[in-house]
């Protein structure tokens, strides 16, 4: 009996979504349309916590913070009131309202949305877990660099913020019919606007006429991202799909109003998944900063240094315990990673190009986990290669995103977090024989195989390792 009853009412609530007349986006079906209301019901029934709640009638400047100086913000007993400046198309006049704090995970938004404005132009956006990109003058932390944004130019955030944005209540620049609104979706990554729409698109959706209350909940589990909207006639189910890009997982919620939008907000909610079981883009985060923190530190990791090393490669199945290596003089290389590798030949440094091991040494020396533009995420137990017997079984795997193509797979000892394996391209990397180099630890013996016969390709030891400042002025030279 205690499972019956919210499974009954994930049932009944979506045979309702199911019956409402309108809700399809572009090519989807009954069948789809079904099938995303029995998965919005279901996440709607999942263990929520509340973390975020403001009614809209205390003072806004406690709870959020405000972009752009020709809009507005009021609080009354009827809720938030906010309005961008009224003057269409001019920068100055778009605006966004920021919540103070940042949100990780799974989340449920809810509010209740009252449009003011008659405009046919211009839209309203929802942003979800917005970051920075974390380059130079535009950090993670978004309110870091709100000087930048005290003129709300949209450039400025989709070319510097990692974030999801839903469009709603929105027409085009050009449009001048009341009724052609749309919601659309899309994931800033930290360029141009185009190309970053996700699956999914709802035109003419005949909701959020001016005065009309509507009760809004976003749910965003992992990739994907549901919108409800429901007024007191009629209601509307989305759902937006990101396939391409790498998953979002944390940061701030923000509300912006194109120029002349104006709304009222009441009883904004913000809640997150109670339950143990994390998202694999959410897992993943953790995983990498429990590896880095495991070999050093991520200020720790190796982006440009000075190494030594033996190579040998060979198709014998001894090589899995080469006694020769020892033997070997070692080669000395300079790497500035991800892109730059200078191999010493005789008295020259040859800087080797288009060379793949650039990208097996950025994932041995854990240098793409501190890479601002990596993404994470978790894998499953059964994705470990048994074609490797060497790794243990015993694993955490990462599938690492965004800084390197293709994905690279990361496996580390679930108790010690040292990278046993690797899989990348056409290679399997099986580690051992840890060492501690300038307080960072590394594995110094790997393994390579072939990634589909699993048969040996070249064994690698390093057998120094040292930290540099800057790539000395005769190096580089060899790149020009």
């Amino acid at each position: 009996m205690k499972t019956f009853a919210p499974a009954l009412a994930a049932c009944l609530f979506a045979s309702c979504l199911i019956s409402v007349a309108r809700g399809q986006g572009e090519g989807e079906t009954d069948g789809t349309a079904a099938a995303d209301a029995a998965r919005f019901a279901e996440l709607s029934q999942a263990d929520w916590t509340e973390a975020f709640f403001d009614s809209g009638a205390g003072d806004w400047r406690e709870k959020w913070t405000l972009d752009g100086r020709e809009a507005t913000v009021e609080n009354d007993a009827d809720g938030m009131t906010f309005k961008a400046g009224p003057e269409a198309f001019q920068n100055a006049h778009h605006a966004v309202l920021w919540t103070k704090r940042d949100f990780a995970g799974d989340l449920r938004i809810e509010y209740e949305y009252t449009r003011l404005d008659e405009a046919t132009k211009m839209v309203t956006i929802l942003y979800i877990q917005a970051t920075g990109c974390d380059q130079q003058g535009y950090g993670k932390d978004i309110a870091d660099w709100a000087d930048k944004r005290v003129v709300p130019t949209m450039r400025n955030y989709y070319a510097h913020m990692n974030a999801y944005h839903v469009s709603y209540a929105a027409f085009g620049n050009k449009n001048a019919a009341p009724g052609k609104d749309y919601i659309r979706a899309r994931r800033y990554q930290c360029g141009p606007l185009g190309g970053t729409e996700l699956e999914g698109e709802y035109k003419n959706t005949g909701l959020f006429k001016t005065g009309v209350p509507h009760q809004i909940t976003v749910i965003k589990r992992d990739r994907e991202i549901f919108m409800h909207v429901r007024n007191a006639e009629d209601e509307l189910l989305c759902r937006f799909v990101n396939t391409e890009f790498p998953p979002i997982v944390e940061g701030r919620i923000g509300l912006r109003h194109m120029s002349t939008r104006a709304a009222r907000y009441r009883n904004f909610k913000v809640s997150v998944l109670a339950d143990a079981s994390e998202p694999p883009a959410a897992a993943g985060a953790q995983i990498a900063a429990k590896a880095l923190a495991a070999a050093g530190g991520k200020e720790k990791a190796f982006i440009r240094y000075r190494f030594a090393d033996r190579l040998r490669v060979t198709k014998d199945e001894e090589v899995l315990a080469d006694p020769k290596l020892d033997e070997k003089r070692p080669r000395v290389s300079v790497i500035d990673a991800p892109k730059l590798w200078w191999l010493k030949k005789k008295n020259d440094w040859v800087e080797r190009g288009k060379e793949p091991a650039k990208g097996l040494a950025y994932g041995w020396t854990l240098g793409v986990l501190a890479d601002p533009e990596a993404s994470f995420e978790a894998l499953p137990a059964e994705a470990a290669d048994e074609a490797t017997p060497e790794a243990p079984a015993d694993t955490i795997g990462l599938r690492v995103t965004g800084a390197i193509e293709p994905a690279m797979d990361l496996y580390f000892d679930r108790d010690t977090m040292r990278l046993v394996r690797l899989e990348w391209a056409k290679q399997v990397c099986v580690f051992s024989e840890w060492k501690t180099f300038d307080g960072f630890r590394l594995p110094t013996r790997c393994v390579g195989l072939q990634r589909r016969s699993g048969q040996p390709w070249y064994v690698c030891e390093i057998v120094e390792v040292e930290r540099l400042e800057e790539i000395p002025a005769e190096i580089r030279a060899a790149n020009e």
